[in-house]
């Protein structure tokens, strides 16, 4: 396999992924070969693996891989322990949160979660209360997927004791079961759309952080859906602008100075832009910073003010409020490097 790297390196490949789940059932293999694949600098590696068996020689391991190298994809599907007994899946929800908290706390590896809708019995109020469990730990993404019974898998036995309706060509996914009428797939159908638009997008890091302080996330993901629907434009493609204004007005961020500078900040965090949307520059423009100076750095990236300070506390950022205007340069990178690349944030005197 080492072989097989050195070639793919070689020819220019940027991204190799590892579909194995077994890996990690080994330790010392997927550590040797881990620390083996350090060498090759501005690589991005995916590996599968079974979270719960994270033991602590590999954590230990971890925190010293260089940051973004890897990402690591955690298969959940649910946390709702009869149903993971119904699909004969042995998984020790305690001791999976515990290894995705300390993952995403050590703060090097990119973390990809999974889960599964429309398992067998689980009900909606049971898979929105997966959903919340698994997003309170903070992955990198949760993906929301829906059962799908293809041909020869064992989770076909489960259509008729469980009442499954599901489409009867590809994808073979699942419309309902009896213990989750249609309608209710069609609601999770658009709540994954929004969920991926604003939270798997990672463009709303900051800003969602915030909101899940005081609301609970499914609760903060219906009032964004609600938003979109008022305006007709769920399912449908939206500008990057637009998402922020919904955004921005939904939660009346005009009220909420934090949250004002938090979603400023995402705009401009979280992709490399050398402008700020309508909305925001009309805001700045009414406070008396209509005109926006560039930075000395690179004379391209936009100088601007937030009335609080921001400061990194390992993953977390820290704001402060701050009695003054304080002035920062969102910089970025001409190319991004790893899973995890991240810009830097100079603080500029006035």
């Amino acid at each position: 396999i080492r072989l097989q790297i050195q070639r793919l390196v070689a020819h220019g490949t940027r991204k190799v992924k590892f579909v194995d789940r077994t890996f990690n059932l080994k330790p010392r293999r997927m550590i040797d070969l881990m620390q083996w694949l350090t060498q090759f600098e501005g690589m991005e590696f995916h590996f599968e693996v079974v979270g719960d068996l994270l033991n602590d020689a590999m954590m230990r391991f971890l925190e010293t891989v260089p940051q973004g190298m890897f990402q690591f994809e955690i298969g959940i599907q649910t946390t709702t322990e009869p149903v993971q007994e119904t699909i004969h899946r042995k998984q020790s929800n305690e001791q999976l949160f515990a290894t995705i908290d300390a993952l995403i706390r050590q703060d090097r590896v990119h973390l990809h979660c999974d889960l599964i809708f429309g398992l067998p019995g689980e009900t909606l109020d049971d898979l929105l209360d997966s959903f919340t469990q698994v997003l309170k730990l903070k992955p990198h993404e949760l993906q929301l997927g829906f059962l799908k019974f293809l041909p020869g898998a064992p989770i076909r036995d489960q259509i008729e004791p469980h009442g499954y309706q599901y489409l009867s060509t590809p994808p073979y996914e699942v419309l309902s079961h009896c213990n989750l009428p249609a309608q209710e797939v069609r609601f999770l159908k658009q709540f994954t759309e929004v969920f991926d638009l604003y939270y798997n997008s990672q463009r709303f890091r900051f800003s969602l952080n915030h909101r899940f302080r005081t609301q609970e996330p499914v609760d903060v993901f219906r009032r964004l859906m609600a938003a979109l629907e008022q305006e007709d434009r769920v399912l449908k493609a939206l500008s990057l602008d637009h998402q922020y204004r919904i955004f921005a007005e939904t939660f009346n961020l005009a009220e909420d100075p934090l949250g004002w500078d938090l979603l400023q900040l995402d705009y401009l965090y979280h992709q490399r832009t050398f402008r700020l949307p309508d909305f925001m520059r009309t805001r700045l423009a009414a406070k008396g910073s209509g005109r926006l100076k560039t930075w000395d750095g690179d004379r391209k990236t936009m100088v601007v003010p937030f009335r609080h300070t921001f400061n990194w506390a390992g993953p977390e950022l820290k704001p402060a409020p701050s009695p003054r205007p304080v002035y920062y340069a969102i910089a970025h990178k001409d190319a991004d490097s790893g899973y995890m690349s991240r810009p830097r944030m100079e603080r500029v005197e006035p």
